[in-house]
């Protein structure tokens, strides 16, 4: 019995010293920071102490700060007073699990804005995914957590502050300067609300066959497109969609995008009608 105290005290011990030796390396190799997000909170849950530490600072390196939960419990109560706007959890907690406070969080009412879960976690096997899809989550962070791969991730979770949100649909100045004015511009203003067209279409035939490599296709030809008219809502909503595994290429989460994709060709008609 004495050695395995001793073995379990070395652990946290070892814990502790790869922490404070990640803390001090940490900053020489980090990522530029990210825009405080406006409005919007941040709740980071783990009921291990070092992941749950790690994790934010990390976070903290980028420039958020988050509040902390080591419980399921703790974390949906301290959700139902903040409202957080992102959500990081853990999976594998006692009594109240990652998988139960994605629930019960969808099972709230949110108001106007829908909060972002993701699922931090080790286990990315198809089975997995598809249950955090099932529950309500909209992503997953695999541990651990690369301080560049993390900055990607919350830069499209967090894009409505980092800037993204705020630009309109399409970019009206650099459609100009692709067609050297604007006399071509009526003319790339109707393709382009064609191609969104067919691009919608696509993914509900994807949807509907099941197909998420086709989803992902789509997304792929999407973002390309989305990056040269400059529409950079549409871009990131492309961009997180192909980069999702084919199990959380569901209808909640091709949403998103469809709706992107409704606002550029709304934008394109409002363009054409002024051009």
């Amino acid at each position: 019995m004495g050695t395995r105290v001793i073995a379990t005290l070395d652990a946290e011990q070892a814990s502790a010293q790869a922490l404070a030796e990640e803390e001090t390396s940490i900053a020489g190799r980090a990522p530029a920071a990210l825009p405080a997000p406006v409005g919007r909170k941040l709740l980071v849950v783990d009921d291990h102490p070092v992941n749950l530490a790690m994790l934010r600072r990390q976070l903290k390196v980028l420039g958020l700060e988050a509040d902390t939960a080591t419980s399921g419990a703790e974390a949906l109560e301290k959700w139902r007073r903040g409202r957080h706007g992102l959500v990081i959890t853990d999976l594998q907690m006692p009594e109240v699990d990652g998988y139960a406070l994605a629930r019960a969080i969808r099972a709230e009412p949110h108001g106007p804005g829908r909060p972002t879960i993701v699922a931090f976690t080790a286990n990315t096997q198809r089975e997995a995914l598809e249950h955090c899809t099932a529950v309500g989550m909209d992503d997953y962070l695999t541990k651990p957590a690369e301080l560049a791969t993390l900055r990607q991730k919350l830069a499209r979770w967090l894009g409505a502050d980092a800037g993204v949100r705020s630009k309109a649909p399409i970019d009206r100045a650099r459609l100009e300067k692709l067609v050297g004015g604007s006399e071509g511009l009526g003319e790339l203003l109707g393709e382009l609300e064609a191609t969104v067209r067919s691009d919608i279409a696509a993914l509900e035939a994807a949807l509907a066959a099941g197909d998420g490599a086709a989803v992902r296709r789509v997304a792929h030809r999407v973002k390309g497109s989305a990056l040269t008219i400059g529409a950079a809502q549409l871009a990131a909503a492309a961009a997180r969609l192909e980069e999702a595994p084919d199990a959380l290429a569901t209808a909640d989460a091709v949403r998103p995008l469809i709706d992107e994709l409704e606002s550029v060709a709304a934008a394109a008609r409002a363009e054409l009608r002024a051009a």
